[in-house]
């Protein structure tokens, strides 16, 4: 939502202003090697909205001429082949690109539409010379660290079961976290044992 916008654009600014490195966060990932060794993805499990969050920071920059910031973004000099890719979501990433180029009226996720507007607010607030500061800051000093999972590791059901939790806004409790790394093909099966649970033994408690 807009308050939580506003509150990571915030922190990059004090952080800025105390001028220390800042990381933004933990993400999980799997590596999945390309052909012949060559370019390897990273399969997102975990943290993609922090993902999101610098993606379309370096997308606002891109429409400010900010050029430095294209390769953070894009694979290709076209500006097409975005490093982020949304599994099924097309559309977001073809909104990326359209605020990459400047055109954000035209973008469909609404999420994105309200980055958007934050930003701009924010950014209007903002001195000229705080926010070259603030830019370079976010392009040379913010990181997050990747905690990698084996290589073994099956993610595919984990990461679809994040992406719905996500989708939904709701927040993952600690059942809802187990239910993802252990069980993520059997989800509906956990929740059935877990209403038998709670109607079995608290309906007989009292």
């Amino acid at each position: 939502g807009e308050s939580q916008i506003e509150k990571l654009l915030q922190d990059v600014k004090r952080q800025e202003d105390r001028a220390v490195p800042y990381y933004i966060g933990i993400v999980t990932i799997k590596i999945i090697s390309g052909e012949n060794g060559e370019n390897d993805v990273w399969e997102l499990v975990d943290g993609q909205q922090r993902n999101s969050f610098l993606t379309l920071f370096a997308a606002e920059c891109i429409s400010r001429q900010l050029d430095r910031w294209s390769d953070f973004v894009f694979l290709d000099p076209e500006r097409q082949k975005l490093r982020i890719h949304y599994l099924g979501r097309e559309q977001d990433e073809k909104d990326i690109r359209l605020l990459s180029c400047g055109c954000p009226e035209e973008m469909e996720n609404k999420n994105f539409r309200v980055f958007h507007r934050v930003f701009g607010r924010w950014i209007d607030s903002l001195r000229e010379e705080e926010w070259k500061r603030i830019e370079a800051y976010m392009f040379s000093r913010v990181s997050f660290f990747a905690s990698v999972l084996p290589k073994d590791y099956q993610a595919n059901e984990l990461n679809l079961y994040f992406e719905r939790m996500n989708a939904a806004g709701q927040q993952l409790g600690l059942l809802d976290i187990v239910k993802g790394r252990f069980f993520p093909k059997y989800a509906a099966r956990f929740d059935s044992a877990i209403r038998f649970g709670k109607e079995k033994f608290v309906s007989n408690s009292n």
